[in-house]
């Protein structure tokens, strides 16, 4: 039975009315001690919605006295603190806090309603529904205090979403609308438990999808926000290789290159025996191969335009990051390329001009 269909039959019983001839009587600044009085004793009998109903009434009016505005909102507090354990089972269902929800109430008292409403939504299978229901008690009440019951359900729905790949409707897709739960908490909620696992995610699905820079983005945050989170070890071990597959160039984009190396040897130091470390130094053999033909590249450009300084810098770099490998044949390219240029620098020869940079490289 819903909500006000319960109230009318309670306030309008012959019964009730007798014991209480004023239940239906106006709520006025003029009455209001009165009807506090009376709330008071509706609470105190175990008739929670007949006091609620006169509560609700009381806080609508303007120029209540301090005193009948603090007492309005204790026993309002209290009696729906009551509503919402007694009747939070299975007979009390969405539609029931919902409207709660749409009575005149304080702010943290009608934002819990509404979270209440939103996670009955998710335990009767209306995750989509509670989602929204979250963000609309966000909307409406923004600086509501309720945000960890906000956060609880909204990491409930959106992660439920996240990991079902069905449609519903035809068109829509559950997985996506769990992408958008799930963006929605991070940003509103950054700091709620379940946040990391929900950084983790979306990540991954990101990955999924080769959103390489949204990825990127969410594993950033979740070494941020939850550094001591497990979820955050794996994604200081993956950030590397992804900056790695953003670009093409090893040449063009040397500063990701190093970057990379700098956060996989971090990674290295700090987890070692890690389950995760075979897969960390094959990342970092791959990244050490690449800035060494990054170097290869330079130095077979240098030599080209007739620059032997800048080719045997470059070269005696690649060189010196070949070894860091166990490709060999990168090794032997470094150590060819050194065997042909001259044996005697410009710099001594008083020959020397500072390498000439390809376009949008810089010389690391």
């Amino acid at each position: 039975m819903r909500l006000l269909a319960l109230l009318f039959l309670l306030t309008s019983c012959a019964a009730f009315r007798s014991e209480n001839p004023d239940a239906l009587g106006n709520v006025e600044r003029e009455t209001a001690a009165h009807h506090l009085q009376l709330a008071a004793a509706d609470l105190e009998s175990g008739r929670l919605e007949a006091s609620i109903d006169r509560l609700e009434r009381l806080h609508r009016i303007r120029g209540l006295s301090p005193e009948e505005r603090n007492l309005t909102d204790r026993l309002l507090e209290s009696a729906l603190g009551r509503l919402f354990e007694e009747r939070a089972g299975e007979n009390f269902d969405s539609d029931d806090f919902l409207e709660i929800y749409e009575l005149e109430l304080p702010t943290r008292l009608k934002a819990r309603a509404g979270l209440l409403a939103a996670r009955k939504m998710f335990e009767e299978g209306n995750r989509v529904r509670a989602f929204r229901q979250v963000q609309k008690v966000e909307t409406q009440l923004p600086n509501h205090p309720e945000r960890n019951l906000a956060g609880e359900v909204l990491a409930e729905a959106g992660l439920s979403l996240a990991a079902d790949d069905r449609r519903y409707n035809l068109i829509f897709n559950y997985r996506s609308r769990g992408v958008q739960a799930l963006e929605y908490l991070v940003i509103t909620y950054p700091f709620n438990r379940r946040c990391d696992l929900a950084y983790h995610t979306l990540a991954t699905i990101y990955e999924e999808r080769k959103q390489v820079r949204d990825a990127i983005a969410r594993y950033e945050d979740l070494i941020i926000y939850h550094p001591d989170s497990p979820y955050a070890v794996a994604a200081e071990a993956r950030l590397p290789a992804l900056r790695m597959a953003e670009f093409d160039r090893d040449d063009y984009d040397r500063g990701e290159l190093l970057l990379a190396q700098q956060e996989l040897e971090a990674w290295r130091d700090k987890h070692r025996g890690h389950e995760l470390e075979p897969e960390v130094l094959a990342t970092l053999e791959d990244c050490q191969a690449r800035l060494t033909r990054s170097d290869l590249g330079l130095a077979r450009y240098y030599r080209r335009i007739g620059n032997p300084f800048g080719a045997r810098l470059h070269a005696e770099r690649a060189l010196a990051e070949a070894e860091l490998t166990s490709l060999e044949e990168l090794r032997n390219e470094a150590i060819g390329l050194l065997e042909d240029l001259p044996t005697e620098s410009t710099r001594e020869k008083g020959e020397r001009a500072d390498p000439e940079p390809l376009p949008g490289v810089e010389d690391e």
